[in-house]
């Protein structure tokens, strides 16, 4: 069913910034073409974090594919999840996921004809709207109209479509700009964040950090899990 949340979902964003309640976190971002895969990824990740990631390829966008859509949601979690689509035509997917209980989707600038309408489409289907950004795109290409329309950005420090991707780090540089330009839209991060550099990525206003082979290549995931969210949010 639809979620319920009011069109203009940037009214509870604001209401948590003002209180100092968004939640900082770590994000399990879910990912593989199999679906026994991805639903083991799943029922793994629900027992040691509140809120995961799906990530969706269409082997357009990004020269990988995943498990499609319309599977994916039917393993999907019982925690809070977002979709991060790095897909072409992303709209067609926003109103199976809003269905399936998502809550934020989340899709790429540089693959939209119109971001702004794109964007308005996702809150209107009360799920918070969240624009990614690929390493090589200038902060400026972000707009004062993209930003008053969006709950969510993800800059990502890797190029998208491949598990273990050298992280680029001069994406913190525009995490810092951009922070400096807004102080309400959440701010994520996803691709080669690993133990060593979670606190640099935390440091750089990273509020979310979007995480995977740092999770699901370790032996113990739920241990992983909770080392790299002491080591970047711990101390604060």
């Amino acid at each position: 069913m639809m979620n319920k949340m009011p069109d203009d979902a940037a009214v509870g964003v604001y209401q948590q910034r003002k209180k100092g309640t968004v939640m900082k976190r770590i994000v399990p971002a879910i990912l593989s073409d199999n679906m026994d895969a991805l639903t083991s990824m799943v029922r793994e990740a629900e027992t040691f974090c509140g809120w995961m990631q799906f990530d969706i390829m269409d082997g357009v966008f990004v020269p990988s594919t995943s498990v499609k859509v319309r599977e994916a949601v039917t393993s999907a979690p019982k925690t809070g999840w977002e979709a991060h689509l790095m897909v072409k035509k992303p709209e067609q997917h926003f109103a199976v996921l809003a269905d399936a209980g998502c809550r934020r989707i989340i899709c790429h600038l540089e693959a939209v004809d119109d971001p702004v309408a794109t964007l308005k489409q996702i809150r209107h289907l009360g799920c918070e709207a969240g624009l990614a950004i690929n390493p090589d795109t200038p902060i400026s290409f972000v707009t004062d109209e993209m930003i008053s329309n969006m709950d969510y950005i993800l800059f990502m420090s890797v190029y998208p479509g491949f598990y273990g991707r050298p992280f680029v780090p001069e994406v913190l540089d525009k995490i810092k700009a951009f922070k400096a330009l807004d102080q309400r839209v959440i701010i994520g991060i996803d691709g080669g964040v690993k133990l060593a550099n979670v606190r640099d990525v935390a440091d750089a206003g990273a509020e979310e950090i979007c995480v995977g082979s740092a999770v699901f290549a370790q032996p113990d995931k739920a241990k992983a899990f909770s080392e790299l969210t002491e080591k970047a949010f711990g101390d604060r």
